[in-house]
């Protein structure tokens, strides 16, 4: 592979190993603190349902309500998760309980068609939904519309979360099935670096390190625990297993572990500069990816260092990498993007610049607005897409990928914007549908939608104030 090697401190990398193996086991008190008591049509659609949530504090959860104003939400005020409603540093969590009149629809177990619980669909970030197939040609089911910029949704247990931000972010749960409130919206105080879910709770940190979890069912915070050993916290935290992983840098970098149901710190492993990125856990290990090619492998139960990859050079930095069967794939800016097997092996490298998906031992890569399929096994190129320009604009795809591995099909968005469908076997487009203003005015913005996501064999698509499902 070839690397740039100038600017590179090479005698550093001795400390990184050293220090990449450092774990500390956290007993006792750890300062977590428990908290009480529309749709637009699309082509042959036709059938879809519009929803409208409004601001905190002015929501209904009634079930049957399909317009979510009057101001019977949390018996008028809103809520507050994570701390205070004015956007401070988390400090000490206020939480409010649901009213006792509120029940949640009947929520049965979750259907075929697997679950969104992280960043990039799951732990292991491969944006792949194995069990889903997404209904064919592309259709809309239902529309909430929101009062500002909709985040990248979770999906689990028939419910959507949604994070929206504003002059405050605020937190809503909505029916899988016809987008209707389920509870919600409610303020996340401190802000938010994005959610993960499991096992029925949904997990939130802030920039400032502290980490919350809610009931998935009510909304209600459980607990928040302040991840004292760093001060700089920039990614999304990662769920699975009964723990929650974040990554923060600061004084060199930690990835933590914490106990899902209480707030507990179970281990925190020092790394070299830190991550930007969210790690990547599959089985028994938790990959954390940082700046010159450095991956460290972690045990998950112990914190143990596995094994460490070292590149030539050290810097600040880092992205999420994913795992797809035998294989890590690793970004790096300084270095070059390197895919390496499991045992810290180079087994070559790859040109993307967003996310990636996988599906049938392919890899769908997208850079510069073009997006290529390619055999893992191989590094054959199967297949590229591209949006040719119009009087639009330049027509840009849009962050990553999803594929649904039922169906094999793979949806991308340009800027335009359109979705595409893509039989992920030729590159054929099987249909799309328009997002843009011109056909759903309201829109406070145009251009890209948020990223993508696919659960309970439907698409959703996070589009300025909107969110759409297929």
């Amino acid at each position: 592979m070839d690397r740039s090697k100038g600017w590179c401190w090479a005698a550093v990398i001795v400390l990184c190993a050293a220090c990449g193996g450092r774990t500390e086991f956290l007993d006792g008190e750890l300062g977590a603190s428990s908290a009480g008591t529309s749709s637009r049509n699309s082509g042959s659609s036709g059938t879809g349902n519009t929803h409208s949530i409004g601001s905190a504090g002015s929501s209904s959860f009634a079930g049957t309500a399909s317009s979510f104003g009057g101001g019977t939400g949390f018996g008028g005020t809103a809520s507050s998760f994570g701390g205070d409603s004015s956007g401070g540093d988390g400090g000490t969590p206020s939480s409010t309980t649901a009213p006792q009149s509120f029940m949640p629809p009947a929520i049965g177990s979750a259907p075929p068609g697997g679950e969104a619980t992280n960043v990039g669909l799951d732990a292991a970030h491969d944006n792949l939904q194995p069990g889903s197939a997404v209904a064919s040609p592309l259709a809309r089911q239902w529309t909430a519309t929101f009062n500002d910029t909709v985040r990248y949704p979770l999906v689990a247990n028939q419910r959507v979360y949604v994070l929206v931000e504003g002059s405050q972010l605020t937190l809503s749960a909505l029916r899988v099935d016809t987008g209707k409130v389920i509870w919600g919206p409610a303020i996340v105080g401190g802000g938010s670096l994005g959610l993960a879910y499991d096992q029925e709770r949904l997990f939130s940190v802030d920039i400032n390190g502290n980490l919350s979890a809610f009931d998935a069912s009510t909304g209600q915070l459980l607990w928040t625990t302040p991840l004292v050993a760093q001060y700089a916290f920039s990614s999304a935290p990662v769920a699975l297993g009964g723990k929650v992983y974040v990554n923060g840098a600061g004084e060199g970098g930690t990835t933590f572990a914490v106990d899902g149901a209480s707030g507990k710190i179970l281990w925190q492993a020092d790394t070299f500069d830190g991550s930007e990125g969210s790690v990547a856990t599959v089985g028994s290990k938790v990959y954390e990816a940082e700046a010159c090619d450095q991956l460290s492998v972690f045990e998950t139960a112990s914190g143990k260092l596995d094994w460490f990859h070292e590149g030539n050079c050290t810097g600040g930095g880092g992205a999420t990498p994913s795992v797809y069967g035998n294989w890590i794939w690793e970004f790096d800016w300084a270095e070059g993007n390197v895919i390496l097997d499991m045992g810290g092996n180079e087994h070559g490298a790859f040109d993307a610049d967003q996310p990636l998906a996988f599906d049938q031992g392919m890899v769908f890569y997208q850079k510069a607005g073009v997006l290529s399929a390619v055999d893992v096994a191989s590094n054959l190129q199967r297949w590229t897409f591209t949006r040719t320009k119009t009087t639009l604009d330049t027509t840009a795809l849009c962050f990553g990928p999803v594929a649904a591995g039922q169906n094999h099909r793979v949806f991308v968005a340009s800027s335009e914007p359109i979705l595409f469908e893509i039989d992920d076997a030729s590159g054929s487009i099987i249909s799309t549908d328009m997002l843009g203003p011109s056909t759903l005015p309201g829109a406070l913005q145009t251009g890209c939608p948020a990223p993508l996501a696919i659960a309970e064999n439907r698409l959703f698509v996070p589009f300025a104030n909107f969110l759409f499902a297929y």
